[in-house]
Parts: C-alpha cells; structure tokens; sequence
C-alpha cells in the first residue's frame, strides 16, 4: 500500500493534516475475506497505520451489509473491531442518520439519503474486493458505494434500476480515492456465493471509473460490453 501511493505521488496528494478520512470496505455478508466476499482485513489495517501516520486527525471505517444480514457480524468475524483506537472508529451504516442530497442532473433517481459520517469526512476512499456478481457482469467500486444506502433504498435500486441507481448514487457520494482489493477476490456466482480468486493484485486510481475498467482488463473481460461502464462515462467519470 505504501509503494501503490508512493507510485501516485505519495498520500499527501490525498489527504492533508487533520483530515477525516473514511474508509468504506466491502462488508456485503458475515464471511471471513479468505473467501473473497468482502475486504481484506489486512488491507485495512495498511491503511489506517499510512493514514495516522500521515497525520490525518480520524479515520473511520464504515460499511453497512446487505439487506437481512448484520454489520457488526462481518465486523466480529473478520476482526476489524481490533483496529479501532483513539483516532480510528468502526461504523454500521444501518445505524447511521441520513441526510438526503441532490444528485446532479440524475439519471432515475434525483434524491439519494446518505450516512453522516459520509457526508462529514473530508477524503472518501473506496476499498471494493475484485468480484463477480450474479447480477451484475462485475462489482468493483463504482457498485461498492451500494452499502453507504439504507436497506430501504437498496431494494428500490434493485426494483427500479441498478445500473442508473449505481451511476446515479457515484455522483452524490463520489470516493476520492478508489482502492480495488483483489488480494482475494472472487469469481463465479458472486459477490457472496463464489469461489476464492487469488489475483494478489491491487489497482488504485483517482478516477473510480479507470479503477474499474483496469480491473475489468486483470479479470479477462472486455469494459466495452458493460453498459454501466458507457454509461458512468457519458454521466462524465
């Protein structure tokens, strides 16, 4: 983690003295990262030691499971709570407050509710795992901002338009920094049924829709056949 931002200028290009940053995982479902459902444990904790030390004032970690699973189970099993300390808390979105917020020119939905401590950090960066998804071709970053939303609005993405709702959630809770895990990923029926894949690469970008077109390319598929990847850029990613 230190060489991948050494590559990109150093943290100090990301976060400054006494920022917030938060760190949003992938803690989909209640199974260890050894089975590529949700970020490595270890990724974190690089994280969170290169932050503090880059004097950033807090750090949180923050994610919510999805609909009908618990946060603090994915917390428990994959030890996460032992990084928290003074400077570095762990938050369950599903019991976050929420504020709604315009999204600019929206594609189908025109208001999103987003968790505080989102809206109040300073520096986002996004730590999806390398993933593919049963009902969607792939799950990188883009399709990671998915649990900031209550459950309430992930089931409307999912009756009404997860492709736009993904597009649409990117511009009003857009990561500064996206962070592709695929330490462990997964393959088959993702993103919780899958199998382990041992790609032990990370990918990092400022821009999360370049993030997800080389992780597309590492995986052997073809961007250009996503629709949401034409469609991120033409919503301007």
């Amino acid at each position: 983690v230190i060489r991948l931002f050494d590559q990109l200028g150093g943290m100090n290009r990301f976060i400054l003295p006494l920022d917030t940053v938060l760190l949003k995982p992938n803690w989909v479902t209640d199974l260890h990262y050894t089975t590529g459902a949700v970020t490595h444990t270890g990724l974190l904790r690089a994280c969170v030691n290169l932050l503090l030390k880059n004097s950033a004032k807090k750090v949180i970690i923050a994610d919510g499971a999805m609909v009908g699973k618990k946060t603090g189970d994915v917390i428990a099993k994959n030890e996460v709570d032992q990084l928290a300390s003074r400077r570095v808390e762990i938050v369950d979105f599903k019991k976050s407050g929420y504020t709604k917020v315009v999204v600019p020119n929206a594609l189908k939905y025109p208001r999103l509710a987003l968790p505080n401590e989102l809206l109040e950090s300073d520096v986002v960066i996004n730590l999806p795992v390398m993933k593919t998804h049963d009902a969607f071709p792939v799950t990188l970053g883009l399709k990671n901002m998915k649990g900031v939303l209550s459950d309430r609005d992930k089931r409307r993405f999912h009756l009404r338009g997860l492709d736009e709702g993904v597009i649409d959630l990117n511009k009003a809770a857009r990561a500064n920094f996206t962070l592709i895990d695929g330490i462990i990923g997964m393959e088959g029926n993702g993103p919780t049924n899958g199998t382990p894949a041992h790609s032990n690469v990370l990918i990092a970008s400022e821009d999360p829709l370049a993030a997800e077109v080389a992780a597309i390319a590492v995986m052997g598929f073809d961007a250009q056949k996503f629709d949401y990847i034409h469609m991120a850029y033409e919503a301007g990613f």
